[in-house]
């Protein structure tokens, strides 16, 4: 999953940092260091790999593990990292004007509709077959697969509406193909993880907006769109958050 793809991520490169060996020798100064650490690593253009954020959320799942492997904790207020958060992104309708108008064959329009009118998550859209859609009911389900060995948390699991024209843009394409897939490889079986990302960001680039394309905006943009016209709490419930302030 997502979650568990990104904890792995902070412990790993907590362990590039540490040379403790075993657990109780960590400290605060330690994971102090940790942050010190995290903002000397640069990219190839030499500009910082983290910002200030996404060191503060390293921090935050390397003491999670940290605190649930027995460790006290070790931080005080003051010393974690300090960020403002970024202003909420989304797609105005001149934006998914030039969207589409810059898809250049079905499977990229096809992606773009998609996750505006689904706001799917990047794994969910992954592992989305059409026998999730309800065509008479109009809603496409996220489900767990466990023939797929994908499971999304019980909270993500949900019906969401679906308009006339994706139905019709999805039965089309149902009629079309053998696999149960929405989105394929050359073999018919299911994308890669990054497949329908690296669609987006080719689409983006062409209309100008590549430095706001990711799924996250795409899913930013539905749920915009839905507080417009549902309570908030309905709105939760169709992008799969545990709570209504995610």
């Amino acid at each position: 999953s997502e979650t568990h793809r990104a904890y792995c991520s902070s412990i790993s490169l907590f362990r590039e940092f540490s040379k403790k060996i075993f657990l109780n020798e960590i400290a605060r100064t330690e994971l102090l260091s940790f942050v010190a650490y995290l903002r000397t690593l640069r990219k190839k253009n030499g500009k910082r790999r983290f910002g200030e954020r996404s060191i503060h959320f390293h921090l935050l799942k390397t003491v999670i593990f940290l605190k649930a492997s027995g460790l006290p904790k070790f931080l005080k207020k003051n010393d974690w990292p300090k960020y403002s958060e970024p202003p909420v992104k989304f797609y105005s309708p001149e934006h998914v004007t030039r969207l589409l108008a810059a898809a250049s064959n079905a499977v990229e329009w096809l992606a773009v509709i998609f996750l505006l009118m689904t706001g799917l998550r990047k794994g969910e859209a992954q592992h989305a077959e059409f026998s999730d859609v309800d065509f008479a009911g109009k809603v496409i389900r996220v489900l767990e697969k466990p023939h797929h060995d994908w499971h999304p948390k019980t909270w993500q699991c949900r019906e969401i509406p679906i308009p006339d024209e994706l139905i019709a843009v999805i039965k089309e394409l149902k009629n079309s193909v053998t696999s149960n897939f929405i989105f394929r490889n050359e073999q018919g079986g299911m994308s890669s993880r990054n497949a329908i990302y690296r669609i987006i960001i080719r689409v983006a680039e062409r209309a100008g907006l590549e430095c706001d394309a990711d799924c996250h905006t795409f899913r930013r943009t539905f749920g915009t769109r839905w507080v417009e016209k549902a309570p908030i709490q309905v709105v939760q419930k169709l992008m799969g958050h545990k709570n209504v302030e995610t």
